[in-house]
Protein backbone atom coordinates (compact mmCIF):
# COMPACT_ATOMS: atom_id res chain seq x y z
CA UNK A 1 0.00 0.00 0.00
CA UNK A 2 1.34 3.51 -0.77
CA UNK A 3 1.31 6.49 1.43
CA UNK A 4 -0.90 9.31 0.99
CA UNK A 5 1.21 12.09 -0.58
CA UNK A 6 1.55 15.60 -1.69
CA UNK A 7 3.03 16.66 -4.88
CA UNK A 8 3.01 20.14 -6.62
CA UNK A 9 3.51 20.51 -10.74
CA UNK A 10 5.11 23.81 -12.47
CA UNK A 11 4.97 24.26 -15.64
CA UNK A 12 5.50 27.03 -18.24
CA UNK A 13 2.52 26.71 -21.07
CA UNK A 14 2.79 26.44 -24.33
CA UNK A 15 0.29 27.56 -26.98
CA UNK A 16 -0.51 24.12 -27.44
CA UNK A 17 -2.23 22.01 -24.61
CA UNK A 18 -0.12 20.22 -23.01
CA UNK A 19 -0.32 17.39 -20.00
CA UNK A 20 0.72 19.48 -16.58
CA UNK A 21 -0.14 16.48 -14.08
CA UNK A 22 0.65 13.68 -15.21
CA UNK A 23 -2.04 10.86 -15.49
CA UNK A 24 -2.80 9.18 -11.62
CA UNK A 25 -1.32 5.95 -11.51
CA UNK A 26 -3.79 2.93 -11.11
CA UNK A 27 -5.10 1.83 -7.81
CA UNK A 28 -4.66 5.89 -6.49
CA UNK A 29 -7.11 9.05 -6.88
CA UNK A 30 -6.03 12.46 -6.70
CA UNK A 31 -7.43 15.85 -5.48
CA UNK A 32 -6.34 18.99 -6.50
CA UNK A 33 -5.77 21.58 -3.90
CA UNK A 34 -4.08 24.34 -5.87
CA UNK A 35 -4.52 26.13 -9.37
CA UNK A 36 -2.96 29.17 -10.25
CA UNK A 37 -1.72 30.42 -13.33
CA UNK A 38 1.00 33.47 -13.31
CA UNK A 39 2.23 35.91 -16.01
CA UNK A 40 5.40 36.30 -16.10
CA UNK A 41 5.40 38.08 -19.22
CA UNK A 42 5.77 41.93 -19.32
CA UNK A 43 4.67 42.26 -22.52
CA UNK A 44 0.68 42.05 -21.29
CA UNK A 45 -1.98 40.12 -20.24
CA UNK A 46 -1.95 36.29 -21.51
CA UNK A 47 -5.01 33.67 -21.50
CA UNK A 48 -4.52 30.40 -19.93
CA UNK A 49 -6.93 27.34 -20.18
CA UNK A 50 -7.43 24.34 -18.52
CA UNK A 51 -8.96 20.57 -18.93
CA UNK A 52 -9.48 17.31 -17.61
CA UNK A 53 -8.64 14.64 -19.34
CA UNK A 54 -11.30 11.60 -18.45
CA UNK A 55 -9.95 8.37 -18.60
CA UNK A 56 -12.62 6.86 -17.44
CA UNK A 57 -14.73 8.13 -20.78
CA UNK A 58 -12.32 7.01 -23.68
CA UNK A 59 -10.06 10.09 -23.26
CA UNK A 60 -12.66 13.11 -23.28
CA UNK A 61 -11.78 16.21 -22.50
CA UNK A 62 -13.62 18.37 -20.58
CA UNK A 63 -12.83 22.04 -20.37
CA UNK A 64 -12.43 23.57 -16.56
CA UNK A 65 -11.30 27.54 -18.02
CA UNK A 66 -10.99 28.56 -21.17
CA UNK A 67 -9.19 31.85 -22.05
CA UNK A 68 -8.80 33.26 -18.64
CA UNK A 69 -6.90 36.69 -18.40
CA UNK A 70 -4.36 37.26 -16.34
CA UNK A 71 -2.89 40.53 -16.13
CA UNK A 72 0.82 41.65 -16.17
CA UNK A 73 2.58 40.23 -12.73
CA UNK A 74 -0.54 38.69 -11.39
CA UNK A 75 -1.69 35.17 -10.29
CA UNK A 76 -4.90 33.95 -10.76
CA UNK A 77 -6.76 31.12 -9.21
CA UNK A 78 -7.46 28.23 -12.15
CA UNK A 79 -10.27 26.39 -10.34
CA UNK A 80 -12.50 27.56 -7.43
CA UNK A 81 -13.05 24.09 -5.55
CA UNK A 82 -11.17 20.80 -5.89
CA UNK A 83 -11.49 18.88 -8.36
CA UNK A 84 -10.95 14.75 -8.38
CA UNK A 85 -8.51 12.90 -10.33
CA UNK A 86 -9.05 9.07 -10.74
CA UNK A 87 -6.56 6.35 -12.65
CA UNK A 88 -5.72 7.40 -15.76
CA UNK A 89 -7.08 10.80 -15.52
CA UNK A 90 -4.46 13.86 -16.48
CA UNK A 91 -4.79 17.66 -16.46
CA UNK A 92 -3.91 19.77 -20.00
CA UNK A 93 -3.08 23.40 -20.22
CA UNK A 94 -2.05 25.90 -22.51
CA UNK A 95 -1.61 30.16 -22.66
CA UNK A 96 -2.10 32.42 -25.61
CA UNK A 97 1.79 33.15 -24.93
CA UNK A 98 4.57 30.64 -25.45
CA UNK A 99 6.54 30.80 -21.97
CA UNK A 100 4.57 33.95 -20.60
CA UNK A 101 2.82 31.70 -18.15
CA UNK A 102 3.10 29.89 -15.45
CA UNK A 103 0.65 27.25 -14.22
CA UNK A 104 1.25 25.60 -10.63
CA UNK A 105 -0.66 22.60 -9.41
CA UNK A 106 -0.68 20.32 -6.05
CA UNK A 107 -2.23 17.21 -6.13
CA UNK A 108 -2.79 14.98 -2.88
CA UNK A 109 -3.05 11.36 -3.79
CA UNK A 110 -5.08 8.70 -1.66
CA UNK A 111 -5.06 4.48 -2.36
CA UNK A 112 -8.42 4.67 -4.22
CA UNK A 113 -9.99 0.89 -3.32
CA UNK A 114 -12.37 0.39 -6.26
Amino acid sequence: MAADSLKTFAKTLTTDMTSVVDAVPTGRAGVVVYCQASNKSAAGAVTASLELRDASQSGGSFSQVTNVSVPVGASIGMLSGKLVLNAGDTLYARASEADACVLTVSVSYTDNAE
